[in-house]
């Protein structure tokens, strides 16, 4: 499927795993951010894999020869930005968020990410809040999200490794919809 003058290999956005070899190439499409509206995204939706929503989406490199493995809804790093590289491994940095995956692409392969938008996020094993609304962070030291009572006090480390704000209750290992805030900014473009 061709949709924004990019190739979509098998028509779905969330089950692309390319060895680099394909069309995308062709044109020098890695770092490409596409804009779909909820009816283009569910057009590209592998339900099995989720239902994605409105947003932005760009074409990335994940890196090989990480820890952990790729998996949907999980938070992602840049790795190498000028490269448009990315890795699930959580930085003893302040690297910047890159997004959040759409599937579990292998290693070392190319696939999309969302930076912008109604995302599909990986709760924690232990979620700190559930309240819809609430803001949402970068779990420490992982990837993967938890939630934030109001009520507490922000620090440094939760500015850095916030994403937004809880669209529907978090859930312990859960998959849940979360508005994406300011990730767009960290986009290489």
């Amino acid at each position: 499927m061709i949709l924004n003058d990019v190739y979509i290999p098998g028509g779905q956005l969330n089950d692309v795993d390319d060895a680099g070899t394909g069309p995308l190439f062709n044109k020098g499409d890695i770092g490409r951010i596409i804009y779909l509206t909820d009816a283009q995204a569910l057009k590209l939706s592998k339900t099995s894999t989720g239902t994605l929503r409105a947003g932005y989406y760009q074409f990335v490199k994940f890196k090989a020869g990480t820890t952990a493995s790729n998996a949907v809804g999980q938070v992602v790093y840049w790795d190498d930005i000028d490269d448009y590289v990315v890795t699930p491994d959580a930085p003893a940095d302040a690297r910047p968020i890159a997004g959040i995956t759409l599937n579990a692409v292998t290693k070392g392969r190319y696939g999309w990410i969302q930076i912008d938008g109604l995302a599909t996020c990986l709760c924690d094993s232990s979620v700190t809040s559930t309240t819809i609304g609430n803001p949402v962070f970068v779990k420490d030291d992982s990837n993967k999200v938890d939630g934030l009572a109001i009520a507490t006090t922000w620090t440094g480390g939760h500015q850095t490794r916030f994403l937004g704000t809880a669209f529907e209750a978090l859930a312990n290992d859960g998959l849940k919809l979360v508005l994406l805030r300011g990730l767009f900014r960290n986009a290489h473009r």
